[in-house]
């Protein structure tokens, strides 16, 4: 039964990162089409988006965390 426990404590915490990568892309994608408005630099804009939000969420948010 323990483990249920865990296990269920370890998806919640995937599930929380997810929302950071969902709204970098989301601005990334938003900014790149801002600025260029070119379906190419839309996508690199959430590529950029997406890499931004990991450094974030390896960097900073689980670092706090692990505190």
């Amino acid at each position: 039964m323990e483990k249920k426990i865990k296990m269920g404590a370890q998806e919640k915490d995937n599930q929380d990162y997810g929302i950071y990568f969902l709204l970098a892309a989301i601005c990334g994608i938003a900014t790149a089409w801002v600025i260029t408005g070119s379906l190419l630099w839309i996508f690199i804009g959430a590529l950029i988006g997406l890499l931004v939000a990991g450094l974030f969420v390896n960097g900073i948010v689980k670092g706090k965390r692990a505190d």
